[in-house]
């Protein structure tokens, strides 16, 4: 197993240490903003320190949790293992769909429990869950009947057992859905609980 730690200090120190006593390889203790300038910059040792590390364990910060930062985390192949000492924190981690954070003061033990669950664990295997579609239906301004087309599509398909989205802008076509209550741009169509695994949506054409 090996980490690339990105905390400032005194925490930075203290982790790559805690890690290293519970035989995790620590490929590089960086401070948070030397990972945020490798972001824009190719040529930084932390983007090879990336490549050699199984893991990201870093102090999710504002700055350091940022959707730049993830992404050079997954193009690299390091899972992230984030830590948070505050509620804020916590929440930013789950808003950008992380496993949950490990506080801060967290001992190598625990982080190493949390890596070779996410590394090797079956958690991680996305392509074996259920994915869904969308069906756009598509047509030039005016009335060619789009609505018609996309209500009778999902109906049919709701029919078959799928479990079916929609999304309108007008109140007269939320109206033609079935269910008797729904957020402003989407309802399910049956209604049912879970999430749609199809989605159908009309809309005017593009326009040059």
């Amino acid at each position: 197993m090996s980490a690339l730690v990105a905390a400032g200090e005194p925490h930075g120190s203290r982790i790559a240490s805690a890690l290293a006593e519970v035989g995790v390889e620590v490929t590089s203790l960086v401070r948070p903003d030397e990972l945020i300038a490798a972001v824009s910059d190719a040529s930084s040792p932390v983007w090879q320190a990336l490549r050699e590390a199984d893991s990201v364990v870093l102090h999710a910060t504002r700055a350091v949790l940022a959707p730049e930062i993830i992404a050079m985390c997954d193009r690299s192949g390091a899972r992230i293992i984030a830590l948070a000492d505050r509620a804020a924190e916590r929440r930013a981690v789950a808003a950008f769909g992380l496993p949950a954070a490990l506080p801060l003061d967290a001992d190598g033990t625990e982080i190493l429990a949390a890596i070779e669950t996410r590394v090797l664990g079956p958690d991680e295997r996305a392509d074996e869950r259920p994915r869904g579609s969308v069906t756009v239906v598509w047509g030039p301004n005016g009335a060619p009947g789009r609505t018609t087309v996309a209500l009778a599509l999902a109906a049919s398909l709701a029919a078959g057992g799928s479990r079916v989205g929609s999304s309108t802008p007008t109140p007269t076509r939320r109206r033609s859905l079935s269910g008797s209550t729904c957020p402003r741009r989407r309802r399910a169509f049956p209604p049912r609980a879970g999430r749609p695994t199809t989605a159908c949506w009309t809309g005017p054409s593009s326009r040059a």
